[in-house]
């Protein structure tokens, strides 16, 4: 059987033809012919210059933290070693369940709790910690501007410390996971013969397993001479 393919490289594409035409045409072969149809479905339809179009990473982060920054909105407000730190209850009850249940008062019913700091009135809350800049921190992380896990700082191994140790007990106070495992990478990365045994006594305390394992694997590997 022979075929013959219609293109529209032929003078007659897109025009009728006469019966008596087609019927003497080269198309016809036996008293028949054939109409071959492609279609082709194209699921999306894209343009040009749809490729082109660049949509830059979620800055929500950073607004969160203008939220802390600028105090917009700020409906409660934490006494830190006699600073006033302003904050939202909301992002505090989003980020944080030891917060929610502070802050919200939620009952064990799931219920919450009504009274006028709720609505609209500034509430103060005492803090029992000593250091007023890992409270700031906590504060930073809660709303939002989380240390990076890769980040570089310019403290030196015992500044470091001296700062992610209290920020690890803070974290994991306030069940702030991811802060709290950044803290523990921090001290990871700083285990050395005059710290392991205070971050092994730390990982004890705070349930911390990966800063805990990384302690002892210190403690087992041999002593190079």
């Amino acid at each position: 059987m022979n075929y013959t393919y219609f293109s529209n490289s032929y003078p007659s594409w897109g025009r009728l033809i006469r019966k008596d035409v087609l019927e003497q045409s080269k198309f016809f072969w036996d008293d028949n012919f054939t109409i071959r149809c492609s279609v082709i479905v194209a699921k999306k339809l894209r343009s040009k210059n749809q490729e082109s179009i660049v949509v830059p990473p979620s800055d929500i982060r950073r607004d969160f933290g203008d939220l802390l920054r600028t105090e917009d909105g700020a409906d409660v407000t934490f006494q830190v070693a006699g600073e006033l730190i302003a904050g939202h209850r909301c992002v505090l009850a989003a980020r944080s369940s030891v917060f929610k249940a502070q802050i919200l008062g939620e009952t064990n019913d799931g219920s919450q709790k009504a009274d006028a700091s709720r609505h609209g009135a500034t509430e103060e809350t005492e803090s029992d910690r000593d250091e007023e800049e890992d409270q700031e921190s906590e504060a930073d992380g809660v709303h939002g501007e989380d240390y990076d896990d890769d980040d570089d700082d310019d403290d030196d191994d015992n500044g470091g410390d001296e700062m992610w140790s209290p920020l690890l007990v803070a974290a994991d106070r306030y069940d702030l996971q991811r802060l709290k495992l950044i803290c523990a990478k921090k001290l990871c990365e700083r285990i050395d013969a005059s710290t392991v045994a205070d971050n092994l006594g730390l990982a004890e305390k705070q349930h911390c397993r990966l800063l805990k394992e990384a302690c002892l694997e210190f403690l087992k590997a041999p002593v190079e001479s």
